[in-house]
């Protein structure tokens, strides 16, 4: 899940002075000014957030059984609205000792699942170009469905086989449908990062791995039209996702292979990373985690490089993918 930062506002006075004379009286005013948004101190500066390019991803950091509020979702319906926002299905449990962001991640059992109702939701249609993905980490070995929107031959869907544990990407044209599986396996009990690219113009989707490509993409022409409910996990009870869920997204973009890593490295919003104060394209130096956040608690030093690049080369992380800048611009 991905953890948003806040930083206070700061506020500095000039103390009013008075100094008098027979002749005449001057008189300094108080004077105050006040930041509203801190993206750069001495120990760091934020990494770019690339929330503006999805339509819409979730962090799990709500309660227990309460509906999944959609990050930046001014993009999803009207400006500041509620479109994207995930209804709960069934009672979801969070879990506080298994998540990959922020301090907890989606649980899901039997007959659990989030839900957007495609009447308020159309931008999650994704037609043409998308990147979908998600952290996964199922819990038994089974076949199971861990996004969808659309079955048949519209729509698509991130699912996991039972056959070889291959994490999966459904995409449907209208007249057909395919499946590209992963070369990696997604077994029980173990975290991973699983994305599906799909690539309208050279008419190719992909699958992604821990933020590096996996398995011999498939042709698929693109996506089309479905008015099925997007959810989280199976809407339709039938491949119920058993296991956790974590910072789920969907950018209605072709994403860079770059770009991919960079989310699964930092986060959606990049605040996993941290660049350096004095050159931003420049991952910060680090030895321990506390180096990484100063603004951001959840802030990761990848020990290997020795830079605060997150998850890059981490266990369970992302493969050592090749990164952009840290203040690469937003996809």
């Amino acid at each position: 899940m991905s953890t948003s930062s806040t930083s206070s506002t700061s506020t500095s006075t000039s103390t009013s002075t008075s100094s008098t004379s027979t002749s005449s009286t001057s008189t300094s005013s108080t004077t105050t000014s006040t930041s509203s948004t801190t993206t750069s101190t001495a120990s760091g500066f934020a990494p770019t957030d690339f929330s503006g390019s999805c339509v819409a991803w979730w962090d799990c950091e709500e309660a227990a059984n309460a509906t999944l509020l959609a990050n930046n979702n001014t993009t999803c319906g009207t400006a500041g609205g509620t479109h994207c926002d995930l209804s709960d299905n069934g009672g979801i449990a969070r879990d506080t000792t298994n998540f990959m962001e922020g301090t907890q991640a989606c649980l899901y059992d039997v007959n659990e699942f989030h839900q957007a109702t495609d009447a308020t939701a159309p931008e999650l249609r994704c037609l043409g170009d998308c990147t979908f993905g998600m952290w996964a980490r199922p819990t038994l070995d089974a076949s199971m469905r861990a996004m969808m929107k659309g079955v048949s031959i519209n729509g698509y869907m991130l699912l996991r086989s039972a056959t070889n544990d291959r994490a999966q990407c459904f995409v449907g044209d209208g007249s057909s449908s395919t499946i590209s599986a992963a070369n990696n396996t997604l077994p029980i009990d173990t975290w991973a990062h699983i994305v599906c690219r799909e690539n309208d113009t050279a008419d190719n989707q992909q699958m992604y791995v821990n933020g590096v490509a996996s398995g011999t993409g498939a042709t698929q022409s693109g996506i089309t039209t479905s008015t099925a409910a997007f959810g989280l996990s199976d809407v339709a009870t039938t491949f119920d996702w058993l296991g956790q869920e974590d910072e789920a997204f969907v950018c209605n973009k072709n994403l860079a292979d770059t770009a991919i890593c960079r989310i699964c490295s930092c986060g959606v919003d990049g605040t996993v990373c941290l660049c350096d104060a004095s050159n931003h394209a420049n991952f910060k130096s680090c030895t321990v985690d506390s180096d990484c956040q100063a603004l951001s608690a959840h802030g990761r030093c990848d020990t290997t490089s020795g830079t605060c690049q997150g998850r890059n080369h981490a266990t369970p992380g992302c493969s050592a993918c090749t990164l952009p800048t840290c203040n690469v611009a937003a996809p």
